[in-house]
């Protein structure tokens, strides 16, 4: 079959912070950063070197993090009457003006005459900037709104959305609730999805700032909704909702502690609750909500279980989600001038529940292999008309847990053993193989390897987070890009070493530090005193590392001998590139 197949688819204080407490006051004893900050300067400058100067910010966090937790043992102590009141009041005032100095020196990389134009370097330092600030709570989200606003970036609205998505990250509860509410009626979809991805995040917000949120988003939500319904014609409705209703879902559930079943149904909880409840001012631990958390992010164990957990709690996705069917096209040039004459669907049918975004496919004669979790697919062209006659599920229990969409399986490539291997991100896996033997790890990417047949699957490397695409040197060498997780870490280019584990859990992607991931720096490159079982990156490069591969040696100039070409999807065509 000499053609190409397509997929269709629809923080604690420190140790040394503890020591510095007397009775009476705090030791300050902030870092000189005189020198850091020259370097930083220079570095934007220069126009060069964005990998430093994004290590620079990383530092910078951590700075303000050490600020905080002295902060916050200051407002222990005055609130129990501890030590001389109007000294620690300074010493507060001087910590929170460092903060405010290490956020303004960050912002400054957004700003800086040597960096005022819309370059892909510039805007890799530029995203990273806002990750950053996102850590340096409501000091980072001032800052964040300034880009967000600054007509310098006027033509750049995904990174002005993610500048809104960090917001929510800062807890800048007082500072930008009302703020991010009256940007729900935004005429870009961007922005609204943006500001309902941020107050997902002000669950803990004062009860007033959230009873106000709820009433704008439900109201909205409905609105929305019911103009999807009455004009079913109208094509930009149906837009909006599909880009804006889930993020405004999110808000909704995060600020009232309860989850409804559609936006109909969240009108009627605001019409019901609003008077008596008035949105308290904390969150309810409603056992409903906390066990589909739990079993979003961490409870589900097999993929069975992931559609029970959508039937109980989202009974319309039965239909919802299986009215449509991912498929596979074959693509053929006849007269070989380089463009397509015959397009033929080869497979379709992978609508099921439990499936996901089919986004792998191998060819090898008549033979195609596809994964759509739960299952890798076998499929086989018989009589060579171009449509496939069999299909088999060589394994089934990919995707256990729900996470991001596109965190799936993926990378079909024929390694260099003769067996086949590919991928998943961090939705998980729960598989027992053709010779009975259970692989288990619900809340981690991998790459797996098994023959043609599906038969001997093992894990080959486990601990990733959404390894798109595998490719083989000329060596056997195996490698892949892996993506961060929107928390000031960068993309990593991973040598995939055979038992290896690259250390990401997707537990961590729903703490809001990450974890060790983000504090002990797990998503950098080898460096002294990093864990010793970790297979760390051998270099941070990209920001959405998707389709890779190896030059096989013919075609282009020698100079591409030995490369890699990895595409770098940054959620729309600008920006993104090869």
């Amino acid at each position: 079959m000499l053609a190409l197949l397509t997929l269709t688819f629809l923080s604690a204080p420190l140790a040394a912070d503890v020591a510095a407490m007397t009775p009476l006051t705090f030791s300050l004893q902030q870092p000189d950063l005189k020198e850091d900050f020259k370097r930083f300067d220079a570095i934007l400058k220069s126009k060069t070197d964005e990998g430093e100067a994004i290590n620079m910010m990383d530092s910078f966090v951590g700075f303000h993090r050490e600020a905080q937790g002295k902060i916050d043992n200051i407002d222990d102590s005055i609130s129990i009457g501890e030590g001389e009141k109007k000294l620690l009041l300074k010493e507060r005032k001087d910590l929170r003006k460092f903060q405010n100095t290490l956020a303004e020196k960050v912002y400054s990389a957004m700003t800086h005459k040597g960096r005022k134009n819309i370059t892909e370097p510039n805007l890799q330092l530029f995203r990273a900037s806002a990750y950053t600030l996102g850590q340096m709570g409501p000091v980072g989200a001032h800052y964040l709104w300034k880009a967000f606003e600054n007509k310098k970036f006027k033509k750049e609205p995904d990174f002005r959305g993610l500048c809104l998505e960090q917001v929510g990250y800062t807890h800048a509860y007082e500072e930008f609730t009302e703020e991010l509410v009256d940007l729900l009626d935004h005429h870009e979809y961007i922005f609204i999805a943006k500001a309902g991805e941020a107050l997902a995040q002000f669950g803990g917000a004062p009860g007033r700032l959230r009873k106000d949120a709820v009433e704008r988003l439900q109201q909205l939500l409905s609105q929305n909704w019911e103009a999807t319904i009455n004009e079913k014609t109208d094509e930009e409705a149906q837009k909006k909702y599909r880009q804006t209703g889930q993020a405004m879902r999110n808000a909704l559930e995060a600020l009232t502690g309860t989850s409804q079943s559609d936006p109909q149904a969240w009108t009627t909880w605001w019409n019901k609750n609003k008077k008596d409840l008035e949105v308290p001012t904390e969150v309810p631990k409603l056992p409903e909500l906390a066990q589909i958390r739990w079993n979003r992010y961490w409870g589900l164990e097999t993929v069975e279980e992931r559609g029970e957990m959508y039937l109980k709690h989202h009974p319309e996705y039965a239909e919802e989600w299986t009215d449509r069917n991912d498929r596979i096209r074959l693509l053929e040039d006849l007269d070989k001038d380089g463009v397509a004459d015959r397009s033929e669907i080869f497979a379709t049918g992978f609508g099921d529940l439990l499936d996901g975004t089919g986004a792998g496919v191998y060819v090898r004669g008549n033979d195609v292999w596809y994964t759509n979790i739960p299952k890798l697919w076998k499929l086989s062209d018989d009589n060579d008309d171009g449509i496939a006659d069999t299909r088999e599920a060589l394994h089934h229990g990919y995707g256990v847990r729900v996470a991001f969409r596109g965190h799936d399986m993926h990378g079909l490539v024929l390694g260099p053993d003769g067996r086949l291997y590919f991928s998943i991100g961090d939705r998980g896996y729960n598989v027992v193989n053709q010779e009975g033997k259970r692989l288990s790890a619900p809340n981690s990417g991998a790459v797996f390897r098994c023959e043609l047949d599906g038969s001997n699957l093992e894990v080959f490397a486990t601990g990733l987070r959404n390894p798109q695409e595998l490719a083989f040197d000329d060596y056997g060498n195996l490698f892949t890009g892996d993506n961060n997780c929107d928390a000031g870490d960068q993309a990593r280019m991973v040598y995939v070493m055979e038992g290896g584990d690259c250390g990401w859990s997707m537990n961590f992607q729903y703490l809001d530090d990450r974890g060790p991931w983000m504090s002990e720096s797990w998503w950098k490159p080898r460096f002294d005193g990093q864990p010793a079982f970790l297979n760390p990156p051998i270099k941070n490069m990209a920001a959405g590392p998707s389709g890779f591969t190896h030059y096989p040696g013919f075609g282009l100039p020698a100079e591409y001998a030995g490369s890699f070409f990895l595409a770098d999807f940054r959620g729309g065509a600008n920006g993104s590139g090869i």
